[in-house]
């Protein structure tokens, strides 16, 4: 019998084990989602996120960002695109100098009109090789009424 229970009690520790990996990945993919890495050159200067919604006129964004020459910006935008992409349509924009890789940057964007298909580009003026990653936040209603 004790071999029985010792085999049951394996049989059911996988499945919490299974059943805890999968909670741990999902929490790790939600942590991810708004999350991107980017690296910038001569050849390719430009970075876009994929699309998102912008509530409440705001939308803030975090990151770090490492440049060849700290005199050197990269510029974050806020921009919407035609539907054919033939055309881009700037909202608002940000020029970092230099290293930001102790410390994370953080910035808000003011001022924007509420809606979806907006944009990140990230743009390092056709300057070196620059890397970085920027995390895109968007606070809901309840927690901007509430602050």
């Amino acid at each position: 019998m004790k071999s029985f229970y010792g085999l049951l009690s394996q049989y059911f520790y996988r499945i919490y084990r299974t059943f805890i990996e999968r909670v741990q990945y999902r929490s790790y993919k939600r942590r991810l989602k708004n999350t991107y890495r980017w690296g910038l050159g001569v050849e390719v200067p430009f970075f876009f996120s994929s699309k998102f919604v912008i509530e409440n006129s705001s939308i803030t964004i975090t990151g770090t960002q490492q440049t060849y020459d700290n005199s050197w910006p990269i510029r974050y935008s806020i921009i919407k695109t035609s539907k054919l992409g033939i055309s881009i349509k700037y909202f608002d924009s940000i020029d970092l100098y230099g290293d930001h890789t102790n410390g994370e940057f953080q910035h808000t964007f003011k001022s924007i009109p509420n809606g979806t298909g907006y944009q990140m580009e990230v743009f390092n003026y056709f300057k070196y090789h620059s890397t970085g990653r920027i995390r895109i936040i968007s606070k809901p209603k309840k927690e901007i009424e509430s602050s």
